[in-house]
Parts: C-alpha cells; sequence; structure tokens
C-alpha cells in the first residue's frame, strides 16, 4: 500500500502512530498476564494450601529417591501439577468461540465484543483469587483449593481465547501496529515477573491477595487502551476501512478522484479504490454501469445518484 501524505487540515484529526503502537503494546499485556501471575505465585501458593503439604510417602523406588535427590521434587509440587491440567482444559475457551463462529455466525459475538468479555473475565478472576485464594473445601475426602483452581481456570479461558481474538482485532489496523500486539503479549511474563519479585523486596514486601489485585488492575489499564482503540479517532484514522476514505476525501474536499488511462491505451479507473462505496449503494464515476464507457476526472454523474458518491 502506497504511503499516504499527512494532512494537516484545521479541525481534523490526525493521526498519531506511536500513541495507537504503545496503546497496541499495553493491551497485548492482558493476553497472558494472569496464567504467568498465577504459576509466579506458585511458591507462596504451595506453602499455604493443602495441595503443598506433605503426605505419608508411599514405600520408596530408586526411580523416586534419585528424583527428589536430583530434582527436588515432593509432594509440594501437587498444586502445579492441577494447575497445569486446569490450564490446558481452558482451552475449551477458543473452541468454543471457533464453534459459534463457524456454525452459528449471526449468533456469534463480535470481535470487540468478545475482547470486552475476556477483559471482564480476568479482572474478576484476579479479583475473585486475591479475596478467596485460601478457601478450601473437601472434595472426594480431601481439602482442595477450590477457589484457587477455579479462578485459574477462568483466566486461562480468558487467556486462551485471546489468542484467536487478538490478532484478528489487530488486522483491522495497518500492518505496522501488529508488531506492538506481540510485543505486548511478550510483556505480561515481564510484568508479572517484577511484580512477584517485588514481594521479596524489603520495602514493597506483599502477599498474594495484593499481588493478584496488582494483576487486575494491569489487565484494568489494558481494558482503558483497548477502549482508545476502538473509539479514540487517532485510532480510527488508521484502521484498514477508514484510512483511505477519510483521508483521501478531505485532501480532494470531497471530489472523486479519477485518474484517466486513456492515453495508455487504458480505461480510466479510480486512484483511490476503496472510495469505491458507490460500487455496493450508488453509481457514479467510480462505478460506471456496464456497458457505457466510465467518464473523465470530472467526477460527474453517470448513473442514478444525484451526485458523486464521494461527496457523501
Amino acid at each position: 500500500m502506497a504511503a499516504v501524505p499527512a494532512l494537516r487540515l484545521r479541525g481534523m484529526p490526525q493521526p498519531r502512530p506511536r500513541l495507537v503502537y504503545g496503546l497496541f503494546c499495553v493491551f497485548g499485556i492482558s493476553s497472558w498476564i494472569t496464567v504467568n501471575g498465577v504459576f509466579a505465585q506458585l511458591p507462596l501458593l504451595a506453602e499455604r494450601q493443602p495441595e503443598g503439604e506433605p503426605s505419608p510417602p508411599p514405600a520408596p523406588s530408586p526411580l523416586s529417591q534419585l528424583a527428589t535427590l536430583t530434582l527436588g521434587l515432593g509432594a509440594g509440587w501437587a498444586l502445579g501439577s492441577q494447575l497445569g491440567l486446569v490450564v490446558q482444559l481452558a482451552n475449551l475457551g477458543p473452541a468454543l468461540y471457533i464453534f459459534l463462529r463457524r456454525c452459528a455466525p449471526r449468533t456469534a459475538p463480535t470481535v470487540s465484543m468478545t475482547i470486552f468479555a475476556i477483559l471482564c473475565c480476568s479482572v474478576l478472576s484476579m479479583l475473585g483469587l486475591s479475596l478467596y485464594w485460601q478457601r478450601t473445601s473437601l472434595i472426594g475426602g480431601t481439602e482442595r483449593s477450590w477457589a484457587v483452581l477455579l479462578f485459574t481456570f477462568l483466566s486461562a479461558a480468558a487467556d486462551c481465547t485471546s489468542s484467536v481474538v487478538y490478532w484478528p482485532f489487530a488486522g483491522t489496523f495497518l500492518p505496522r501496529y501488529i508488531s506492538g500486539l506481540a510485543v505486548g503479549e511478550g510483556l505480561s511474563g515481564v510484568v508479572a515477573a517484577l511484580l512477584s519479585q517485588l514481594q521479596y523486596a524489603t520495602d514493597f514486601g506483599f502477599g498474594p491477595s495484593a499481588y493478584f489485585a496488582a494483576l487486575a488492575a494491569a489487565v484494568g489499564c489494558s481494558a482503558v487502551a483497548f477502549w482508545c482503540l476502538e473509539h479514540l479517532d487517532a485510532c480510527a484514522l488508521v484502521r484498514r476501512s477508514s484510512l483511505l476514505s477519510n483521508m483521501f476525501l478531505a485532501q480532494n474536499k470531497g471530489r472523486c478522484v479519477v485518474r484517466s488511462g486513456r492515453a495508455r491505451g487504458r480505461p480510466a479507473r479510480p486512484t483511490w479504490r476503496g472510495a469505491s462505496r458507490c460500487a455496493r449503494r450508488t453509481r457514479c464515476s467510480c462505478s460506471p454501469p456496464r456497458g457505457r464507457p466510465p467518464s473523465t476526472a470530472t467526477g460527474r454523474r453517470v448513473g442514478r445518484s444525484s451526485s458523486c458518491c464521494a461527496s457523501r
């Protein structure tokens, strides 16, 4: 796509590439920050949850003794294995979304609605962990950390679904901004690790409740970035669907630009191909009727419409 010159028209919002790129970075942080944060808290959770308490070991075997001596694995890692299983089961989220999009496209939620639901689910799951991470119950005669497993499943379902929703949303913008989403996804693990390291600092030590609340605040910042990408005029100008229409119409003051190619033996065609909304609604010089020659670069009416479509 050819580069579009920047316009400096009075009263017209201007695109801000750096702002849009930064918003994509902040928005991408919400992709996997919750799951990374839960596993970053695993050492503290294993110490305080019943799955981390050592149980009477069975008769030792040479293989188990070797694993204990070399890797230090013990009964305290039971919670980690359960969380890993929960995260894998959360892949039902993207499978359900794809099923709805394929089998019931009319009733399936839009991409924007799905992203909003993902962000809300992530925030609520982190707030739930912040308040109820110590809750346990007897399940099958064994005490289980149902709150940690339940809210981890909800957050993992949201993160797994983000992998099939965030990228189509980024595809509605220019290709240069897609890398911002990738940078944000990479920063999701960095932010979770930095918050985990602050727990061990002398001046900023805090428990799991404050940690999960901080993760909820981080996802909230991503939600604000998503709202800005959806509604700010500076972000709308760099979308694929509206970039050419907004800028070329302003540059030519509502006139449809047609480049004549008769000198080269080719029929006339519009310089701005994206401007031919008239091809679906009206008839003008951008979309001449079949069997009739196209008009010259005057932008005059050819078909039934009363004026050129670009002037609307």
